[in-house]
């Protein structure tokens, strides 16, 4: 994540596109559903990936949830995919008495790859990626999550982690398969999810910022990220240094609009307007709006049936996320 989606459509639409060719030299077949192309293209794309990942540093690591592969002689594959099964089972707990989450699909597929080249052959096809460079993401018509682990800093890997795995349950379980959701609804409960500390028994402390206590290398111990002081400070720098712009701005902007040149306060912006959703004002949000995740996001509403669900309008809601945003502690 942290790239534009529109990008990683492309990418998708161009690897789906390179499939069914390599399928139209064989016979002619009878005509396929949707599912039926989606599921070929997701079996195809499954053993090239697992073709790519295979070398002598190859190692796997398999949970009731998810089947890790890696390619990273780095990476301790099994403390990875505790830290990940325990985020599993704090998302589901999170939600718990406020929305009924759709059942759990099969183990999650997550592939982490130290090489670049081959983490780049899954999408592009090419020996070099072109000016647009993703480390990490999830692709929901694969349902995969795919990392490149040595394109982000040691002591932000966890995140990114939790970060793409909370893609991943966000889309399959909370708003529906085929979702469309605002820019600002898909990355802020990402990222929302991403920086939440894990404390020194594994469990998550909702509502803290913080590091996580799971270590996913070899060798090391867990460090301060710095991805979340980062979106939190260009975030609320930029509300300081200009009255121009405003949540309603966040709300309304479009996949173009958000990803674009201020992509990194868009982030943070977003994500700290889920957090105070979820905390500020005593709670009073949390519910209402995730009964407006649950019931509207699938279809990118309009900004004012937010507004309408949180009994507020863009001018309180403006302001009570400035004085929230401005004395968010980051740990």
């Amino acid at each position: 994540s942290g790239q534009h989606e529109d990008d990683h459509a492309d990418q998708d639409r161009r690897y789906q596109e390179r499939l069914r060719r390599s399928s139209e030299s064989g016979p002619p077949a009878a005509a396929a559903t949707p599912e039926d192309v989606r599921a070929d293209v997701v079996r195809r794309f499954v053993e090239f990936a697992d073709d790519q990942i295979r070398d002598k540093n190859y190692n796997a690591a398999s949970t009731e949830t998810y089947r890790l592969k890696t390619d990273d002689p780095r990476l301790d594959v099994r403390a990875t995919a505790a830290l990940l099964t325990s985020f599993r089972s704090w998302f589901d707990a999170f939600w718990a008495g406020r929305v009924e989450l759709d059942p759990s699909a099969a183990p999650s597929r997550i592939y982490l790859f130290w090489s670049y080249y081959k983490y780049n052959q899954l999408f592009s096809g090419k020996e070099r990626f072109d000016e647009f460079r993703t480390t990490g993401h999830y692709r929901g018509y694969l349902d995969t999550i795919v990392v490149h682990t040595d394109g982000t800093p040691t002591a932000d890997l966890a995140d990114v982690l939790v970060l793409e795995a909370a893609h991943q349950l966000v889309t399959n379980r909370l708003l529906g398969d085929g979702a469309t959701p605002s820019p600002w609804v898909s990355e802020g409960l990402a990222e929302y999810f991403a920086y939440t500390r894990q404390n020194g028994d594994g469990t998550f402390d909702t509502g803290a910022i913080g590091p996580k206590s799971v270590w996913p290398f070899r060798s090391g111990k867990p460090s301060r990220s710095g991805m979340a002081r980062g979106r939190r400070d260009a975030a609320v720098n930029r509300f300081k240094k200009s009255d121009e712009w405003s949540v309603d701005d966040l709300v309304r902007a479009t996949p173009t609009q958000f990803y674009g040149s201020a992509v990194q306060a868009n982030y943070g912006a977003a994500w700290l307007l889920v957090h105070f959703l979820f905390h500020g004002e005593d709670g009073l949000h949390a519910d209402p709006f995730a009964r407006w995740l649950r019931a509207e996001a699938p279809g990118g509403p309009p900004a004012s049936s937010l507004y309408e669900a949180l009994g507020t309008d863009a001018a309180g809601l403006d302001a009570a996320y400035r004085r929230y945003a401005s004395k968010l502690k980051v740990r």
